[in-house]
């Protein structure tokens, strides 16, 4: 099944390729950017209302910029398995959604008692995810400029 959706570090990859996968050749324009850039990935994780996560990022200092995906594993609000989404928190003062500390060596999350509500692709309102059909990715930068 193809994914509708890119990659939350498909342009990571593209524009900045790991160095491995590249066998050492990025291209000069980029080359200077690519070695402060500094980048962690998240292995996928699960999460429950009202719960907490650390996740060590290694980044060398606080990131500059942390982005949270949802990732589909069972199918519901019209999307489909594998399909990801940059989540938008847009949480009205409830306990929705979730929060992220950082510091120099970690990302601190915590998640709201009441609800992660997503917007349904096919008609844009708002839906209560179900945290058994769903993975956090996190993606941190900091960018050593």
């Amino acid at each position: 099944m193809a994914r509708r959706f890119t990659s939350p570090l498909a342009f990571l990859d593209r524009f900045f390729p790991r160095r491995e996968e590249a066998h050492g050749i990025v291209p000069s324009s980029l080359a200077p950017l690519r070695r402060r850039l500094q980048v962690y990935r998240s292995p996928a994780q699960n999460y429950s209302l009202g719960g907490s996560l650390t996740l060590t990022h290694n980044l060398g200092g606080v990131p500059d910029l942390v982005q949270c995906w949802l990732e589909c594993d069972t199918a519901e609000g019209s999307y489909e398995v594998g399909d990801q989404i940059l989540y938008s928190d847009g949480a009205t003062g409830a306990a929705r959604g979730l929060s992220i500390g950082r510091t120099s060596t970690q990302l601190n999350i915590r998640y709201g008692t009441l609800a992660v509500e997503i917007v349904r692709e096919d008609t844009g309102t708002a839906f209560v995810v179900t945290p058994a059909n769903w993975d956090w990715l996190f993606v941190a930068v900091r960018f050593g400029i």
